[in-house]
C-alpha cells in the first residue's frame, strides 16, 4: 500500500525473497508483484496469494473472504508493534485545536481508509462530533498537499506515510502537526488461500531479514506482528459525512 516510484525496487526485492521462500515450501507464487490501482479488484480475486489491505475495507467487506497472516509493523516508536496512527496536519497559520475543524474540510485519501477517514472520525466521535465535510484526493500525499495549497483545511496522514514523505523530502511546506488519532492495527497482510497463512508467517520475517539495509529502509516494513483479525473487526465503521467531494482529478 506504500508502493511508489521511489521505493519500487525495495518492494520488488522483498517480493522476490517472499516468492522464493514460498517456492521452498512447495507453493506457487508469481515472478513479479501485480501493480494495480484497482485494489478492490485485487482483494476480490480467489487466487490472491499475498496482499496488504487496510483495516477498514477488511472489516467492511472481506472478513469472510480473506485470511489474515498478521499485521504490518513499520516500527513506529509511538505505538505497539503492528499498530499505527495518523497525524492531524493543517496549515502553519491555522488553528491549533483539532476540534475547530469538525465543520471545516477534511482531506481524505478515500472513504474506505482507516488512517485517512476511519481514524479521524473515531477521534471526532470521542470528542462529541464528526468531520462533516470531506474531499477525496486519492492518496495521503495528495491530501497533505490539498491542505498546504488551501483546497482542504485538515488531513489525517498516517504516520508511516508522513515518515516516508520525510525520508524522500516530500512533506509539503507550510504545514504543521496539531495532534494524532488513537493507534489501530496497521495494514493486515492477507491471503485468499488459508494454506498460505502458516508458510507466509515464516517466509515474511525471513525475507525482511535477508533484504539489503538500503532496501529495508526504503520499504519501511520491519516485521510481521501477531495482531488478530478481531482487533480490526471490532473497530467502528466511520459515519457518512454530510458532504463529500472527489477532487482526485485535480492532482493528475
Amino acid at each position: 500500500m506504500y508502493l511508489r516510484a521511489r521505493n519500487r525496487g525495495a518492494h520488488d526485492q522483498f517480493w522476490q525473497l517472499v516468492r522464493d521462500g514460498l517456492h521452498d515450501h512447495g507453493l506457487g507464487a508469481p515472478d513479479t508483484l501485480t501493480d494495480t490501482t484497482d485494489l478492490m479488484g485485487a482483494w476480490d480475486r480467489p487466487d490472491l496469494i499475498f496482499a496488504q489491505i487496510c483495516c477498514l475495507p477488511l472489516r467492511a467487506a472481506y472478513l469472510d473472504r480473506l485470511h489474515m497472516i498478521g499485521s504490518s509493523d513499520y516500527g513506529l516508536a509511538e505505538c505497539a508493534a503492528g499498530y499505527y496512527f495518523s497525524w492531524f496536519v493543517v496549515r502553519n497559520d491555522d488553528d491549533d485545536a483539532v476540534e475547530a475543524y469538525l465543520d471545516r474540510t477534511l482531506a481524505i485519501n478515500e472513504l474506505l481508509s482507516q488512517s485517512g477517514h476511519g481514524a479521524p472520525q473515531t477521534w471526532a466521535r470521542a470528542h462529541g462530533g464528526q468531520f462533516n465535510h470531506v474531499v477525496e484526493t486519492g492518496a495521503h500525499f495528495d491530501s497533505a498537499h490539498a491542505v498546504a495549497d488551501g483546497r482542504a483545511d485538515i488531513a489525517a496522514i498516517d504516520a508511516v506515510t508522513w515518515q516516508m514523505l520525510g525520508r524522500f523530502d516530500e512533506q509539503p511546506s507550510g504545514t504543521k502537526i496539531i495532534g494524532r488519532t488513537i493507534a489501530t492495527p496497521c495494514q493486515p497482510l492477507v491471503t485468499a488461500n488459508v494454506d498460505y497463512v502458516a508458510p507466509l508467517q515464516v517466509v515474511i520475517p525471513a525475507a525482511l531479514s535477508a533484504m539489503t539495509e538500503q532496501a529495508r529502509g526504503d520499504l519501511g516494513l520491519v516485521s510481521l506482528a501477531d495482531v488478530t483479525v478481531a482487533a480490526c473487526a471490532d473497530l467502528p465503521l466511520p459515519p457518512t459525512p454530510k458532504t463529500t467531494r472527489n477532487i482526485t482529478e485535480e492532482f493528475r
